[in-house]
């Protein structure tokens, strides 16, 4: 009876001591909002580094939300630190207003909201870098990572770098070594994005019945949202670039929260082999998960206004 009290002891000892526990540090104040992060580190130094922007529409979320939390010590297990981090939520006010705003009132405040998200994950990135010896991680190895808003943001913020538009807010010839997008789409108010030339290596998972962030393309004159099968048809397909692609057949916005659960196999294997190794592969994988119920695509722009914001109107 008491080798087996010993051995439970020793066995809760050892879990408390080996969970990964973060350090929470500001990367930045601006105006009246002191942005956070939580940073997990790696069990040896100059490890790779997987920067995370949590989902929740640009209105709601958080770092460290119970559902990230699992992965982000799992990542750390397999020797990566994370960065969790947060960002404005531009779409907040939308939760107290009495009135609802129009059609391009609401893009105004979409395009305000993931402006700002973009140069959050900037400040971040900077941050990193910056405390690279300290935070014992090597500043070439970061891959950004997020889902739903999280997503469109790295990507936005991947594909904004690889054109030249970031306005000195990263570090002079800084590059990210890859990114991870869990339902995610390019936006731009700049008309269709036309070349993927100098992107990093994606890994992209998306389902094609996709209400809330668009899996092909929404656009509003050059106002546009381009999803993972406008990224891999039009960017990607016809080039050397290298990506790793998984699309959902008739699924919706619940592959946003699949692979930080379900798909870490694919994530390390993106990251060891595309990332930081120096292996280029170009992958497209159709997944039918018989788990997840067969739903329509949208078909007008109301439907993802629905989806997102409860009305159609």
């Amino acid at each position: 009876m008491r080798k087996s009290i010993l051995a439970l002891i020793l066995t809760l000892v050892t879990l408390t001591l080996g969970a990964a526990t973060p350090t929470t540090e500001i990367f930045a104040i601006k105006g009246n909002d002191t942005l956070r992060m939580d940073f997990y580190a790696a069990p040896q130094k100059s490890a790779p580094c997987l920067v995370f922007m949590f989902g929740g529409g640009f209105f709601t979320g958080r770092r460290n939300a119970e559902q990230y939390l699992d992965f982000f010590e799992d990542m750390v297990s397999r020797g990566y630190a994370v960065a969790t981090i947060d960002y404005r939520l531009g779409l907040a006010p939308l939760h107290s207003a009495t009135t609802k705003p129009s059609l391009p009132e609401l893009i105004n405040m979409l395009s305000e909201s993931v402006d700002m998200a973009v140069k959050d994950l900037y400040s971040a990135t900077s941050y990193i870098v910056r405390e690279a010896d300290r935070l014992g991680i090597d500043p070439k190895r970061i891959v950004t990572s997020g889902s739903s808003a999280g997503a469109i943001s790295v990507l936005t913020g991947e594909w904004r770098r690889a054109m030249g538009m970031t306005e000195g807010a990263l570090p002079e010839g800084f590059r990210y070594a890859g990114v991870v997008s869990m339902a995610g789409a390019i936006y731009t108010t700049l008309g269709r994005p036309t070349t993927a030339e100098g992107m990093c290596p994606l890994l992209l998972f998306h389902g094609d019945a996709d209400c809330n962030v668009p899996y092909r393309k929404l656009a509003v004159g050059k106002v546009g949202m381009y999803g993972t099968d406008y990224i891999y048809d039009k960017l990607l397909r016809r080039t050397s670039a290298p990506y790793y692609v998984c699309v959902y057949p008739d699924v919706d916005h619940v592959v946003a929260g699949a692979p930080y659960l379900q798909n870490r196999e694919q994530i390390e294997w993106f990251m060891q082999k595309m990332a930081f190794g120096d292996r280029q592969f170009q992958v497209y994988e159709q997944i039918s998960d018989l788990a997840y119920p067969k739903k329509q695509g949208p078909r007008t722009i109301f439907d993802y206004i629905k989806a997102n914001f409860g009305t159609s109107n």
